[in-house]
């Protein structure tokens, strides 16, 4: 969605800035007014099982505008095209478009999508430290966004010192 869309660079960040004092675990929350939402919930899921899940996630992402309201056919068209460019031609399209479509894949969406209704999700993105929910609703900007999350990973990281 345009909100993860947005959120995510701001992720990267702080990825970037805390390196291994800070894992992020992703989950799908599909939103059915999202029209191709879980289509690229289910590439990105796909290009992960060939390890490139959040370099294809990050290109979804920036890439979101070209995709959004695409077609079925000219979707998939683009989300391989988006995996070859992610995988440098060395992923294997044939797979990663049938993973899309796979069982496995559509396991792993339900599996998300139901602790998303467990802990009651409202709205996407939502994020979530050691079990704590982060309300950012009065966030601004960037600079906000990132000040709140830096307060509140710091004061983690001191307390489990």
């Amino acid at each position: 969605c345009p909100g993860c869309a947005s959120a995510n660079p701001r992720i990267n960040k702080l990825l970037e800035e805390y390196g291994d004092d800070l894992a992020i675990i992703y989950r799908n929350y599909l939103l059915s007014y999202h029209q191709n939402g879980t289509a690229a919930a289910s590439a990105a899921e796909a290009a992960g099982l060939q390890g490139y899940w959040k370099d294809y996630a990050d290109m979804l992402f920036s890439n979101q505008s070209t995709w959004e309201y695409a077609s079925s056919d000219e979707r998939t068209n683009m989300f391989t095209d988006l995996f070859r460019e992610v995988s440098n031609g060395e992923g294997d399209d044939d797979k990663f478009q049938s993973d899309m479509k796979s069982k496995e894949v559509s396991k792993k969406l339900s599996f998300d999508q139901g602790i998303g209704k467990k802990v009651n999700i409202e709205g996407t993105p939502s994020f979530y430290l050691d079990g704590e929910k982060i309300d950012f609703s009065g966030v601004s900007d960037e600079n906000d966004f990132l000040e709140l999350f830096r307060n509140k990973i710091d004061a983690k990281l001191s307390a489990n010192q």
